[in-house]
């Protein structure tokens, strides 16, 4: 309105200006200057006009649609933890897969899983610098992909067991370190009595109830002459994730091997090692608690290497946990790339020597990180060969090997960058 009253005193000045003109020239300068003064209106209530169209309206909300989300880290982790937890029954119940209707629920909530992953993924800010959230998220991810194809293609069986390792993978990220609240007492322990023991703990440390996973995981090996050999090394090896690795506490790592030891029911492969990781806990029980520093956890890496060969198996497990707690702690914080890279192909060897922890086969990953991290260096090289034998002795049986032509470009793309 401001402008309209601008033009129309403009419109009068002019009018007063040109008063002594031909009357023939005035009434045409007059249709002018009121033409002009029209035209100026309308491109201004169009303006006005334009922005307030229904077009345009739904036009700039796509726009907005279109624009990555952001997600909040902890929300995600909650949606992550019910849709799990509504899973678990279908997903431990061999009847489930004949049910139509269960199966139907099965592959929605994959859907839906795959999605926060995905969000997870792309458009959650990590909580701390740790590139380990990365190649978790992603192995998370890629493995409900193939849960969800396998489903797909009438694979049950396969697509249920490849989700038991999705959920395997949740127990590494959240017993990385201590950061981050230990809950106690879920509000729904008892609606998991159903679910099988090994599942039921994977899924209680996913959801950062460490507490009861113990209890747990104490409770089925007390009463374990009805444990498979399977269920005995996997409830075993996530005793002492939550005791040496997350909560980095002697009392509590000397307290389960006690545990172990008293019981009759333990399996030979176990039972053999007990005595090199009393040792361990016997010489970490001595000793300050060290910084999170490189060069302790590679002290404690050369100890685990010891006790390995010394017990032809798994007896530097205790060294190796503590040594991956403290690199982990190191990589929360941001690390130059030369520094970051040797945690990282430390990290590699630790899982490479652990083994099956859950979904812990994650050395060549760490190695590919590390050659990106610093390519074209010493560090680099090292990480590579390293790669290079891990991916070899994979590959490798009685038919001699046999590298799959993706697996070997992978190799070629690496020692490019590497060397």
């Amino acid at each position: 309105m401001k402008i309209i009253n601008q033009l129309f005193f403009i419109y009068y000045r002019t009018l007063k200006a040109f008063k002594n003109i031909k009357k023939a020239s005035f009434i045409m300068l007059q249709s002018i200057i009121l033409i002009s003064l029209i035209q100026i209106i309308s491109c201004q209530t169009f303006k006005k006009e334009t922005k307030k169209t229904p077009t345009d309206i739904e036009n700039n909300e796509t726009k907005e649609s279109m624009a990555p989300k952001q997600y909040s880290w902890p929300s995600q982790m909650q949606q992550l933890t019910q849709h799990l937890l509504d899973l678990l029954p279908t997903l431990t119940d061999p009847k489930a897969t004949t049910d139509s209707d269960r199966k139907k629920l099965f592959e929605s909530q994959i859907i839906e899983l795959k999605q926060i992953a995905h969000n997870i993924n792309e458009n959650t800010v990590a909580p701390d610098q740790d590139p380990t959230l990365k190649l978790i998220g992603r192995r998370f991810e890629d493995n409900l992909k193939l849960s969800l194809e396998s489903f797909e293609t009438g694979h049950i069986e396969f697509s249920r067991t490849v989700f038991k390792n999705a959920l395997a993978q949740c127990v590494q990220c959240h017993t990385r370190t201590n950061v981050g609240p230990a809950l106690a007492q879920p509000q729904f322990v008892t609606t998991l009595q159903k679910v099988a023991i090994v599942e039921r703990v994977q899924f209680l440390i996913a959801s950062r109830y460490f507490d009861d996973a113990m209890k747990e995981i104490s409770t089925a090996l007390q009463n374990g002459s009805n444990l498979s050999i399977v269920a005995w090394q996997k409830l075993v090896q996530m005793g002492l994730i939550i005791n040496v690795r997350f909560r980095n506490d002697v009392k509590k790592s000397q307290q389960f091997l006690q545990l172990l030891t008293q019981n009759k029911d333990v399996p030979f492969f176990i039972k053999r090692h007990i005595p090199f990781w009393k040792q361990s806990i016997k010489e970490w029980s001595r000793k300050e608690k060290p910084a999170a520093s490189l060069a302790a956890a590679e002290q404690m890496v050369k100890r685990a290497d010891s006790s390995q060969k010394a017990s032809r198996g798994e007896g530097g497990t205790i060294e190796y946990l503590r040594a991956a707690s403290l690199l982990h702690q190191f990589l929360i914080k941001s690390q130059a790339p030369s520094v970051k890279s040797e945690a990282l192909l430390q990290l590699g060897t630790i899982y490479e020597n652990i083994g099956e922890i859950g979904a812990w086969s994650m050395n060549e990953d760490y190695y590919e990180l590390c050659i990106r991290t610093s390519p074209h260096s010493s560090i680099a090289k090292k990480c590579f060969e390293k790669f290079k034998e891990s991916t070899i002795a994979g590959y490798s049986g009685t038919s001699g090997l046999n590298l799959p032509e993706d697996v070997q470009k992978r190799m070629l793309e690496l020692r490019a960058i590497a060397l």
